[in-house]
């Protein structure tokens, strides 16, 4: 008897057959975490302790600042915001600024004009006067709010400057070089300038900057993460005392809030933490036959956005392994200013790419450095993609057409050698297990 695994990709999934006794292990977010029943229920009542709280008082008469993660994230952007203005309503606001946070994202791309559109009408439709949108550009004017102890220069879109206080509404999970993705990322890079970002991602091709470390986590072992503390540091300046809170959650999808609370941001964001931990670690053995799927739109809406998952799962391949890759790329590569410094700069030897870190840092060659260190390892990443063979090939990439003819050879090759599958990658943490030394 057969035994079907379901593979997300794009706004699809794909099923490939493997017998029932077959070394197949899959891993994914905890199946027994249950799901808040109904998610507008569940954001109020997550922003209860902002209403009844310090940010109620702090938000009366005042101008609030909304940070909505942009459309590269899977989670319920109106519904949140919905809840967020009515907060601001019901506490007395006088106005709020709501910047979709796209960082340095395309703002054009069509998911985020479709995602402006909805909030716009969200907005429209609030009991709060004087809300405003703002899709962040991170060419727009900025604002000079000085320079972090290792050197990031912090501008912030100009228009945050009438905000009184912040509150940041955030889908968490781990963020393979700023620790997890978390509320302090719609400040920086969420609504900064091109150079903040630049000069904040060139910390990721430090070793330290990784998934599962951050400066607000509660264990004080896994805060060492230069990248994050870097984020963090300009965070400060931007906001430059002004108080920021934030609403975190964790989704499986956007109709699934598995967990959610609020709270003064740094407090809430490391709660969150926790909780991914609990959700999304996997330790496995490692193995040479891996499968990992980005989880489907938008994880995969391109090819820049869904490496982030290859990286999450890194430490499940064997030297010499074989990865079959699931993203759809409906976007292609990605945002046009990612084409060279991410695309193009993978196009050489894989030794000649690596050598070329000697020098200044590009902007989004941190993905081609860690892409690099990854092909050098592995024997091949088999692309199930929207990517035509040639664009592949050209950052040596495979494109796969019969996924199920790998799955197959696999097993006739070695029938019992075990095959690691990774769903919803871009929200998983894999660690590899670590072998006990043999007694002497």
């Amino acid at each position: 008897m057969a035994r079907q695994l379901e593979l997300k990709i794009g706004r699809a999934s794909i099923r490939l057959a493997v017998p029932a006794t077959a070394a197949v292990a899959e891993h994914a977010i905890r199946d027994q975490l249950p799901a808040a029943p109904d998610v507008a229920d569940a954001l109020r009542r997550a922003t209860r302790p902002l209403r009844d709280g310090g940010f109620a008082r702090l938000a009366r008469g005042r101008h609030v600042a909304l940070l909505i993660d942009d459309a590269t994230r899977s989670e319920p952007h109106a519904a949140a915001l919905e809840t967020c203005l009515d907060l601001c309503a019901a506490s007395g606001a006088s106005a709020a600024t709501v910047f979709l946070c796209t960082g340095t994202h395309d703002p054009a791309l069509p998911e985020n004009v479709e995602l402006a559109r909805q909030l716009g009408a969200v907005i429209a439709a609030s009991p709060l006067p004087g809300a405003a949108l703002v899709v962040h550009d991170c060419r727009a004017p900025t604002v000079d709010c000085g320079r972090t102890t290792r050197g990031t220069p912090v501008r912030v879109n100009a228009r945050s400057e009438p905000a009184q206080l912040f509150l940041a509404v955030s889908d968490l999970k781990n963020h393979y070089f700023a620790g997890y993705s978390n509320p302090v990322k719609g400040l920086v890079p969420g609504i900064t300038g091109f150079e903040t970002a630049r000069a904040n991602h060139s910390l990721a091709l430090d070793a330290k900057a990784t998934f599962g470390f951050h400066p607000w986590h509660s264990d004080p072992a896994r805060r060492d993460n230069p990248l994050a503390a870097d984020m963090v540091e300009a965070a400060a300046l931007a906001l430059r005392g002004r108080p920021a809170f934030a609403l975190c959650l964790f989704t499986r999808t956007p109709r699934e809030i598995l967990w959610a609370d609020a709270g003064p941001m740094s407090e809430v964001a490391g709660r969150g933490m926790a909780f991914v931990d609990r959700a999304t670690s996997v330790t496995v053995e490692p193995a040479r036959r891996v499968i990992v799927t980005a989880g489907g739109h938008p994880f995969d809406e391109s090819l820049y956005t869904a490496q982030r998952a290859l990286e999450l799962t890194k430490n499940a391949l064997q030297p010499g392994a074989e990865l079959l890759f699931f993203a759809a790329c409906a976007n292609g590569i990605g945002p046009h200013e990612a084409i060279r410094g991410f695309y193009e700069r993978l196009r050489p030897g894989l030794d000649d790419v690596l050598r070329s870190f000697e020098g200044e840092y590009e902007m989004y060659s941190h993905k081609t450095y860690k892409f690099a260190r990854m092909l050098k390892q592995v024997a091949a990443i088999r692309c199930v993609t929207e990517l035509d063979r040639a664009t592949l090939e050209a950052v040596h990439l495979a494109k796969e057409e019969r996924p199920q003819a790998v799955v197959d050879r696999w097993l006739a090759e070695a029938p019992a050698a075990p095959i690691l599958v990774f769903h919803d990658a871009s929200k998983l943490a894999v660690h590899a297990a670590r072998r006990e030394p043999v007694a002497a």
